[in-house]
């Protein structure tokens, strides 16, 4: 995501103040922490940081959007004044839509299977409780 920052960096000029949060260690954390632990790391690098004390823009890139929202809804402080969800699931995300219409009839079916059988895993309180996904 640092490439994505060097892009807001540039389009905004001299002086503008960027930052690139990665919460726990890298992409496994990602998968294994819970939101709501990646959510509370999120504030504190945020509450701490005085130069976003009087408010900020907020860009969140696909988990990390849900973990935007997550925010303004969440923390007052400090304040976000526009949030950009940028590739964001806030709708939620169910399956493999795209990849089941191309695949042949049996292929679609299989996939189509696998999701309504693990639907009930990972949507339930307890993996919700130690996953991320």
């Amino acid at each position: 995501m640092e490439e994505a920052a060097g892009w807001v960096r540039e389009a905004l000029g001299p002086g503008s103040y960027v930052r690139c949060i990665e919460i726990g260690n890298g992409e496994v954390d990602s998968l294994i922490m819970p939101m709501n632990q990646q959510l509370s790391q999120l504030a504190a690098q945020l509450q701490a940081d005085v130069r976003l004390r009087r408010g900020f823009n907020m860009i969140g890139y696909s988990q990390g959007s849900l973990l935007a929202r997550g925010f303004v809804q969440r923390y007052g402080t400090p304040r976000v004044h526009t949030l950009i969800s940028w590739v964001g699931p806030q709708a939620g995300q169910y399956g493999c839509p795209d990849w089941e219409a191309n695949w042949p009839d049996l292929a679609a079916s299989t996939v189509i299977a696998i999701n309504q059988l693990t639907s009930a895993v990972w949507y339930s309180d307890a993996s919700q409780a130690r996953l991320s996904f």
